[in-house]
């Protein structure tokens, strides 16, 4: 289980390094092409009263986009009081923002402390990590996504989480 965490960690790196370049090239590139904005929810925390919004804008020319999540639970079994993932994404089909894709990502993220009585009663994290997934757009901008993957949290965590963390979603949402 070492290994693993040292492998997420060294491809969280590498793939964060490769990326300032590219995300200092699209502001010449975005002017040329008219946007694309998806707003979307994740339906896969729903049942557990964990509210998640998503904005990603779709980078045409380089078939990439940049996005953040941002979650908050209201009950139920989620110990997350509010958690923000930004992300980066790398597709690899001829559309602009649709079909597979590799992913990127950051989170912070705040929880009830509910194991340790000698700390705060909330725990922030701080981690990075890699995903996949794939997305359909549907007639009239109809989006629905699917994504999985897992993260390293770096910060001295003792929250209820181990130090690797999951990256679920499936999302819904709209094209505009």
């Amino acid at each position: 289980m070492h290994s693993i965490s040292k492998t997420i960690l060294a491809i969280t790196f590498l793939s964060l390094l490769l990326l300032s370049p590219i995300l200092t090239a699209q502001e010449s590139e975005i002017s040329q092409d008219k946007p694309i904005h998806e707003v979307k929810l994740n339906t896969f925390y729903l049942f557990d009263v964990l509210i998640e919004l998503e904005y990603e804008y779709v980078f045409k020319k380089s078939n990439t986009s940049l996005g953040v999540s941002i979650g908050k639970s209201f009950g139920g079994s989620q110990d997350v009081n509010f958690e923000i993932l930004p992300f980066y994404r790398w597709f690899f089909n001829q559309k602009p923002g649709e079909g597979f894709f590799l992913e990127a990502h950051g989170i912070i993220f705040d929880e009830d402390n509910t194991y340790y009585y000698y700390l705060d009663n909330y725990i922030t994290a701080v981690g990075a990590g890699i995903s996949i997934g794939t997305k359909f757009i549907r007639r009239k901008g109809f989006a629905a996504e699917v994504v999985i993957g897992m993260g390293r949290i770096f910060n001295d965590y003792r929250g209820n989480w181990e130090p690797i963390y999951p990256r679920l979603a499936l999302n819904l949402g709209k094209r505009f």
